[in-house]
């Protein structure tokens, strides 16, 4: 497998586009392939939390999210900025995973009908960003302590070509994700590569995804 810079890696996306393939095809790809890894590891459901930025590294999340759904996983998406400062297409993708009834593969109608698979939506956006990584993880702490294995996250805040420092409230998230990871010890699926970490240089913020 080849190993490609941040700028070869976007000269690869625009020159698909440039052959007519859709943005939309390409985040429906990479997320199905996010997906088919989580369950390489953990064939059996569980929950997967989504944390998830305003562009297109997010988009691919809620798509593997959504592959998850089908497959008997419960959601929940947290979503680091307000609705209406994330990408058009990220709002779909959204909108399809929250309001969607889930096919679920291998069950009849009346399975499907009954089966508790509701996506949560929690937003964590706010101008106090230290604040709010205290809140989450008291809220972490209490809401999945015991809960049904396995407990995965999928990392979508940034996607490749973003550079440390990071800035709220991508940097609070990131904290809650390690938070969650260190405590509860919850797996961490980053799409692309984990938020904080330059893809180029090799280069950590402080509070990179690990």
């Amino acid at each position: 497998m080849p190993i490609l810079t941040s700028a070869q890696m976007r000269a690869s996306e625009e020159a698909a586009f440039a052959r007519g393939v859709q943005v939309e095809a390409l985040m429906d790809k990479a997320g199905a392939g996010v997906a088919r890894a989580v369950t390489k590891f953990f064939p059996k459901p569980g929950t997967c939390i989504v944390f998830a930025g305003k562009g297109h590294n997010a988009g691919d999340a809620l798509v593997a999210a959504e592959q998850l759904r089908r497959l008997r996983w419960k959601i929940e998406v947290r979503l680091a900025f307000k609705q209406e400062d994330c990408s058009q297409l990220l709002r779909r993708k959204l909108e399809n995973l929250r309001r969607r009834p889930p096919e679920i593969l291998g069950a009849t109608a009346s399975v499907s009908a009954t089966t508790d698979l509701g996506v949560t939506l929690v937003e964590l956006w706010t101008e106090a960003g230290d604040e709010l990584a205290t809140a989450q993880e008291e809220i972490t702490a209490d809401a999945y302590l015991g809960g049904a294995p396995p407990l995965i996250i999928l990392d979508g805040l940034l996607g490749v070509g973003a550079k440390p420092p990071l800035r709220e409230p991508i940097r609070a998230a990131c904290r809650s994700i390690n938070h969650l990871r260190t405590s509860q010890g919850v797996y961490v699926f980053a799409v692309d590569l984990p938020t904080g970490l330059d893809s180029d240089s090799g280069k950590t913020d402080r509070d990179c995804v690990i």
